[in-house]
């Protein structure tokens, strides 16, 4: 009975403690660089490739001298709403607004700055989420985000 018993709670354990179908994050920091994107689900940093808007929430490209940030979605002219807030200005994510892109919200966030917040609606898994640029350079973007729960 007592073997019994602690095979079953070694199962129970290990089968609480594993996820096949992956982990999620809720909140995080993630620098993006030309041709990866994020998938704010579960925090993972992607590389892109050739079609960066189907793999992605949030992508970078190369545009000129600085990189171009934009939504992910079916086509790379029908992308996830994308509300941006002015540059500068948004010392954390407290400061943006908890709001829902509308329809017509659509990006790309051009030459992004650090300060410069955005809700967006995630493409791969329909949620939102909320942004924070911190740093930019010519070849790299950081972020902070965090999911939000909107009803």
């Amino acid at each position: 009975m007592r073997c019994t018993l602690l095979i079953s709670l070694f199962l129970f354990v290990a089968s609480c403690g594993s996820d096949s179908s992956g982990s999620s994050q809720s909140a995080g920091t993630i620098t993006l660089g030309p041709n990866q994107g994020v998938d704010f689900g579960s925090g993972d940093l992607i590389e892109t490739g050739g079609a960066p808007f189907s793999k992605s929430d949030l992508y970078a490209v190369e545009n000129g001298d600085e990189l171009r940030l934009d939504t992910g979605g079916a086509t790379i002219t029908q992308n996830a709403p994308f509300l941006i807030f002015p540059k500068g200005g948004y010392e954390s994510l407290d400061d943006i607004p908890n709001v829902a892109p509308q329809e017509s919200d659509r990006g790309p966030l051009l030459n992004p700055a650090a300060g410069t917040g955005f809700v967006l609606q995630n493409y791969l898994d329909g949620g939102y989420t909320k942004g924070r640029i911190i740093e930019t350079s010519p070849s790299a973007v950081t972020i902070e985000w965090e999911r939000l729960v909107l009803e």
